[in-house]
This record gives C-alpha cells, sequence and structure tokens, in this order.
C-alpha cells in the first residue's frame, strides 16, 4: 500500500509516529511522511537541518517531506500560533500540487495538539477519494482552554465548529483514551467512526537493554520521567515533597521543560534537598534509570480535559515492571487501578499524594515487586507495541478484524 503521514513532528523528534511509519515501512509498504523542520522541544532547528537543508531524505525505507515553518522559539502563545499556522499554510498549499503526482491508498494524521493538522489531509482525501485515518492525541478546543487557559467563547466555538468538520470529514477517529469518546460524540454521532488505539512505551522499554548510567541516591526513590510544564502540576508536587523531607524518599525529575528552571529555584528557596533534576535523556537510556526507581510518579493538573488523558508515560512505567504513583483523576487513574499497579489519589490533592509516598516507601520488596509485575502484565495484554502497530496496519488496509470498542465502553 501507498500510505501518506501527516505529522507535525518526525524523526529525530521522539513521537509514537516515527514507530509507526519505521514499521509500516518493514512490512513492505510504501510510506510517505509529509512534516515540519524538527525544532522541538527547544524551539530552534535541530544541527544539519534548516529551510533549505535536508528538506528531503529517506530513512528506513519511508520518504520524508520536510516543510518550512516557524519554529517555536520560546513556546509563548505568539511564537506557537506563528509555529502551527506557518506550517498549516505551507502545507495546504503544499499537498495540492503533491497530490497531482502522488497517489495515495491512505492517508494516516498524527493528531497533536492543534487540530489543524488534519486540514492538509482532508484537502487530499477530497483530491485523490482516499481513506482518512485521524489519529486524535489531544481533544480540542478543550485543550485549548485548558493549556493556556484561553476563554474567548466566540473563537472557541468556531474552533469547535471546525474540528465537528474534521471528524465529519474523516473515516476513521482513532482515540489514544476512552474518555476522549464522550467528547467526540458529543460534537456529533461519530459512533461509527471511532476506534480505540492507545500509545504504547518505545521499543526500547520493551527490548531493553541495560547500560550504565549515574546512580540514584541512597533512599527510596520515586522518579518521574517526562515533561515538566504547566500540566504537570510541578509547584504541588514539590509541595508533596516538602512533607517528605523527614524521610528517606528522593523524588528524582528525568526530562526537561518550560517549568524546569523555575522548579529547581523553588527547591532552593523551600530547601529540598531530597529533590533532584537530571535533566533530559536520551530515551535509548531511560529504562536503565526507570530500573533504578523504586516507584514511578503520574501526575497531571486538576482539568475536566485532562480526566479523560492517559499520559503515555505510563506505558513506558509499565513497561518497565514499576509501581505507579499518581496524582491524576480520570482514565489514567481508572487504568491505575484497574491494573493494580500502585497508589492513586486525585489530581491537585498534593497532601494525598505524599501520605501514598509514605506508604510505599514502607512497604516491602515483594509487595512492590507484585505491583510492578501487575504493571507489565497489564501492559502486554493491552499496550504492547506489536499489538497496537498490527492494528494499525489492519485499520490502514481497510480490513474490519480489528476490536471495536464502542459498544463495550
Amino acid at each position: 500500500m501507498r500510505v501518506l503521514l501527516l505529522t507535525y513532528h518526525f524523526d529525530p523528534e521522539n513521537f509514537k509516529i516515527n514507530d509507526v511509519a519505521y514499521d509500516l515501512s518493514s512490512k513492505g509498504h510504501n510510506v510517505t511522511v509529509i512534516t515540519g523542520i524538527p525544532n522541538y522541544p527547544h524551539g530552534r532547528f535541530y544541527s544539519g537541518y534548516g529551510i533549505f537543508k535536508r528538506t528531503r531524505e529517506v530513512k528506513q525505507g519511508v520518504r520524508i517531506i520536510r516543510l518550512p515553518l516557524i519554529p517555536r522559539g520560546s513556546a509563548s502563545i505568539y511564537r506557537l500560533m506563528l509555529n502551527y499556522l506557518s506550517y498549516l499554510f505551507v502545507c495546504s498549499i503544499y499537498v495540492l500540487f503533491h497530490s497531482f503526482g502522488n497517489k495515495y491508498d491512505s492517508i494516516f494524521v498524527h493528531g497533536l495538539s492543534p487540530v489543524f493538522v488534519a486540514i492538509p489531509g482532508i484537502i487530499l482525501k477530497r483530491i485523490q477519494k482516499t481513506p482518512l485515518y485521524f489519529w486524535v492525541l489531544d481533544l480540542w478546543p478543550e485543550s485549548m482552554s485548558a493549556g493556556s487557559g484561553f476563554s474567548n467563547k466566540y473563537v472557541l466555538k468556531t474552533v469547535d465548529r471546525i474540528v465537528y468538520w474534521i471528524y465529519r470529514s474523516c473515516d476513521k477517529i482513532l482515540v489514544s483514551s476512552k474518555g476522549f469518546i464522550s467528547s467526540i460524540l458529543s460534537k456529533g454521532n461519530f459512533s461509527d467512526k471511532i476506534e480505540y488505539l492507545p500509545n504504547w512505551a518505545e521499543n526500547c522499554f520493551e527490548n531493553p537493554q541495560l547500560v550504565e548510567v549515574e546512580k540514584f541516591p541512597d533512599g527510596f526513590n520515586i522518579v518521574y520521567a517526562g515533561n515538566i510544564g504547566l500540566a504537570q502540576d510541578i509547584e504541588l508536587i514539590l509541595e508533596a515533597a516538602k512533607l517528605t523531607m523527614n524521610t528517606s524518599i528522593n523524588w528524582i525529575f528525568i526530562g526537561d521543560g518550560q517549568l524546569k528552571d523555575i522548579a529547581r529555584k523553588r527547591c532552593i528557596e523551600k530547601k529540598l534537598d531530597r529533590v533532584y533534576f537530571l535533566g533530559k535523556k536520551p530515551i535509548e537510556r531511560m529504562y536503565s534509570y526507570l530500573r533504578q526507581a523504586d516507584a514511578t510518579l503520574l501526575v497531571l493538573k486538576k482539568s475536566e480535559i485532562f480526566k479523560l488523558t492517559v499520559p503515555a508515560r505510563l506505558q513506558a512505567y509499565m513497561a518497565c515492571s514499576k509501581p505507579v504513583l499518581g496524582m491524576i483523576s480520570g482514565e489514567a487513574s481508572s487504568l491505575i487501578k484497574e491494573a493494580d499497579c500502585g497508589y492513586v489519589c486525585d489530581a491537585s490533592d498534593y497532601r494525598e499524594l505524599a501520605k501514598n509516598a509514605v506508604k510505599m516507601s514502607q512497604c516491602s520488596h515483594e509487595y512492590l515487586y507484585s505491583l510492578g509485575i501487575n504493571a507489565h502484565n497489564y501492559y502486554m495484554r493491552n499496550f504492547r507495541r506489536n499489538l497496537i502497530l498490527s492494528k494499525i496496519e489492519l485499520l490502514i488496509k481497510n480490513e474490519n478484524n480489528h476490536e471495536k470498542i464502542i459498544g463495550d465502553n
């Protein structure tokens, strides 16, 4: 099959769409990716890439077309708007000309924010009468207001209408969280289009190789891995850490984000000497870091939209056979409880988070090990990489022997 993947981000940026492209290519499909110049998360073009550098390349049999855009910069609202709109404008024009000499059997849209990434796919679908599959990883306009506090009702209503048009134009709407379904159905009767397509952990977590990394300090190590930003309620995590300073608990952050430096300053001000920031690490080394953890930390701030969201790091934690300590509500909380793989409290309840951290630090090694095994077994049954990637191939081949979940939800 000739498959087109449309995405804001692609290798060397680390997103699940990389796995989709390379897996389809390895199975003999002719895969083309149209994307932007890599600039996430630091907001500047990666070394070796630019408006006129490496705009066309082939990796693992995948043809990659990189279109010019304005980089994210400091990720202010103004720069993000320029980043999104510049790519949308260039990509929408590009696919008009691209469609004349390139025929596709399926179009697969990687639906990170903002939702408008689907528009070039719809243009190409209309021209070529090609099936369009939209993988929804963020809900709009809910994310628009939750992420930035934006509240202009007229703009939100306009975006809501655009989202309805996008959903109506898709042949399949693939949701990364079952919690997304109610929001999508509230916009229209799309039940016959919806399929459950969750995230999975990177291959380095399923087929790990231990490498030498820096050792964690003595004590009970709770590890957070991922973006350190507004959605992660970092301030309240630090409040929980403050309540455990007289224990053996260490709070270790691995990752980067716009609030990392602010959080480090807060630790100095609050004299939180058991909180550590190790910075961003290569994904290939993350298994070796997480294997040192006594527990892993999953947090999203209190918000209606975040109740519907399952952060992808949960699958990585589970694949590493590690207990999960959650301060999160909704769908992710339900998964932790269903898997019986840790302790969870409601979003923003930092006092309960601290209590659960202490409780977990007092558990026996045998009990913590059993929680980790529960996590891994649940992952293998529900989120295994090859399981999900095979389902994607079935979807784009228009085969119907894959699991529908609407009737079971």
